[in-house]
């Protein structure tokens, strides 16, 4: 390995001298200013590709709506209304906007409730 350094050294050496040399320092210096890092060479691609940003605000409003939602949409997800027969399997109305289940309860509570569960695991 010696030996390549030495034989690299000495055709540098032989064939080029200090003049020819500085002006490629030069260049170098204006080289090694305009590198990015590598999380911004990341960062980049993946703007670039559509589909990769399309799935990550995809991910972000499953993340929004799960563990931010509850707090916001604050109907009890177990509350059950099965004595009113009108409020079980009800179509989507402003009160229920994915409707309810056979015992009346408000589906989209219970999407946020079990969509949440399923993120922590798919995360963990």
């Amino acid at each position: 390995m010696d030996t390549s350094k030495e034989l690299a050294s000495e055709q540098i050496g032989s064939t080029t001298t200090q003049e020819e040399i500085e002006p490629f320092l030069e260049e170098t210096i204006e080289l090694v200013q305009q590198r990015r890092s590598q999380g911004r060479i990341i960062w980049d691609r993946f703007i670039r590709n559509r589909a990769a940003v399309v799935g990550a605000v995809a991910l972000l409003v499953l993340v929004l709506f799960c563990f931010l939602g509850p707090y916001l949409w604050k109907i009890d997800p177990n509350a059950t209304n099965a004595l009113s027969v009108s409020s079980t399997l009800a179509n989507p109305t402003l009160a229920h906007p994915f409707g309810t289940d056979d015992v009346g309860r408000d589906t989209m509570a219970r999407a946020m409730v079990g969509g949440r569960v399923s993120l922590l695991v798919g995360f963990t």
